[in-house]
């Protein structure tokens, strides 16, 4: 017995803020050799449906729908770059981040989770090196619910300025719990004397060297060290480089010993 599948595709456009459902309307005939399927074109259902209100423009409000495949199809194959952008927010429970693509005048915009930070937070995100911004800018959100992102904002804002880098790392690592616990607010300023330390044993350590790299104004600095080791191929010591991962994380982070 031959048999024919139908194959029925959904196909939903975001919209500014509503979405559209096509539904054809499926007609069905069943002989007693083999089952048939059509779609009447002529009955189909049009549903826009408002999503939640996100304080979005008004001018987003009205839908736009897509009248039939072909129209879809020059859309999606039109291949001229009008405008790029780039974005990264990371989110808490209950936020969202998106991208509002207005086709009538083509225009893009970037939809940011709502939060406020104080001036001292701006301040201290402002100058710490670009690849931890994000990940700094979210502790210090969950630091604003214990009244906590000023104490932790103005320790990177006093730190040397070859030292911001690792203070804001640490804070920005930190789990939320440590940074809280009140054993570690009894004395957080042991971040400060941590890094303190580890620029003033660097010229009385013969095997190991800190390496800076970039610049305070372009905010693409970081820094790592460089070990003597020995070499079997060479059957001598060469400096080997580690990885910045490491060093922050294994150097400059510090570990529960520090501090319980």
């Amino acid at each position: 017995m031959k048999r024919k599948n139908l194959y029925l595709i959904l196909i939903s456009f975001f919209i500014f803020n509503y979405f559209t459902i096509s539904q054809p309307v499926i007609n069905i005939e069943k002989t007693e050799q083999k089952g048939t399927a059509s779609i009447n074109q002529e009955k189909i259902k049009i549903q826009a449906v408002p999503l939640p209100n996100y304080n979005i423009q008004p001018k987003y409000i009205n839908p736009v729908f897509l009248n039939n495949k072909k129209e879809i199809f020059n859309t999606l194959q039109k291949n001229d770059v009008l405008k790029t952008m780039s974005k990264k927010t990371l989110l808490q429970n209950s936020e969202f981040s998106a991208y509002v693509l207005d086709t009538r005048d083509e225009s893009l915009e970037y939809l940011q989770p709502t939060f406020s930070l104080s001036e001292t937070a701006l301040n201290a995100l402002q100058i710490v090196p670009l690849w931890l911004e994000n990940q700094l800018e979210y502790k210090l959100r969950l630091l604003a619910t214990r009244s906590l992102d000023d104490d932790y904002a103005q320790l990177i804002l006093d730190a040397p300025v070859e030292q911001k880098d690792e203070v804001a790392f640490v804070v920005a690592y930190m789990s939320f719990q440590s940074l809280t616990d009140s054993r570690f607010l009894s004395d957080k300023e042991m971040i400060l004397r941590t890094t303190e330390m580890i620029y003033n044993v660097d010229d009385s350590l013969q095997y190991v060297d800190k390496v800076e790299y970039g610049s305070f104004e372009t905010r693409d600095y970081y820094t790592t060290t460089k070990y003597r080791i020995f070499d079997p191929e060479q059957n001598d010591t060469i400096w080997s480089e580690i990885p910045k991962e490491i060093y922050y994380f294994y150097v400059v982070h510090p570990t529960s010993c520090f501090w319980q």
